[in-house]
């Protein structure tokens, strides 16, 4: 499911039809790898300290369409892309560290798991991920 967090729609509007239709292919294939990388990216950090699936947040959409708009990018991506996913890494690992809290489309806040967080945020293959590297073996 590429729209669990955000939909090409979501992409379209946030940074236009132009720019997200000249970075895809006709049948929308690499904007929904995009979309779905973005999901991965955010599901593996919130897992960390939350239980999925989290309802519906609107700052998650935010974060995913930045995330996935810098994928788009072959080479070289303007600096406010990669501005944006930078920001939308660090949102994320704030909102898992506990200094942002996560809020839904109701304005809730969503509970964090009871239990113990599984993972340091600030280390291990969650905080790779989140500052660009990869959660696979090795460093």
């Amino acid at each position: 499911m590429t729209d669990k967090y955000a939909s090409p729609g979501d992409m379209r509007l946030r940074f236009g039809a132009a720019e997200i239709d000249g970075l895809t292919d006709p049948d929308g294939t690499r904007l929904n790898a995009a979309l779905n990388d973005a999901r991965a990216a955010i599901d593996a950090a919130l897992a960390a300290a939350y239980d999925l699936p989290v309802p519906d947040c609107p700052l998650l959409r935010v974060i995913a369409c930045d995330l996935a708009r810098a994928r788009l990018y072959d080479d070289d991506p303007p600096k406010r892309v990669l501005g944006a996913a930078s920001t939308a890494r660090k949102y994320l690992r704030n909102i898992v560290g506990n200094t942002m809290s996560l809020v839904d489309a109701d304005g809730q806040v969503v509970p964090r798991r009871a239990r113990g967080v599984t993972a340091h945020p600030a280390s291990g293959p969650v905080a790779r991920t989140l500052r660009g590297g990869c959660a696979r073996g090795g460093s």
